[in-house]
């Protein structure tokens, strides 16, 4: 990821779900996922980049460390800079 890279979030306080700036904030915001999923995996992947965009499609399976299971479809819209994701703007089913 670009040193100034954000990643949104499917939720959160703002418009644009919680946002995290920059590399380290990116990578506190994965590390506490991994904490709250220690088993994480996306499956059912489709990828597709065109330009400076690249859009994936999931299915997100986890188990929280109480031992919730929880599986949702999502999306990511990613903006790129060179080589690198300056953007990674994610979008998730809502169950319930």
């Amino acid at each position: 990821m670009a040193e100034n890279c954000a990643f949104h979030g499917s939720a959160g306080p703002d418009a644009e779900g919680r946002k995290h700036m920059g590399r380290d904030a990116v990578r506190a915001a994965y590390a506490a996922l991994f904490d709250a999923f220690p088993k994480a995996a996306w499956t059912k992947g489709r990828h597709v980049v065109t330009g400076d965009t690249g859009l994936s499609s999931w299915r997100f399976v986890g188990t929280t460390a109480a031992g919730q299971q929880i599986e949702v479809d999502g999306c990511d819209i990613f903006a790129f800079s060179g080589e690198l994701i300056a953007l990674k703007d994610s979008y998730r089913k809502a169950r319930g």
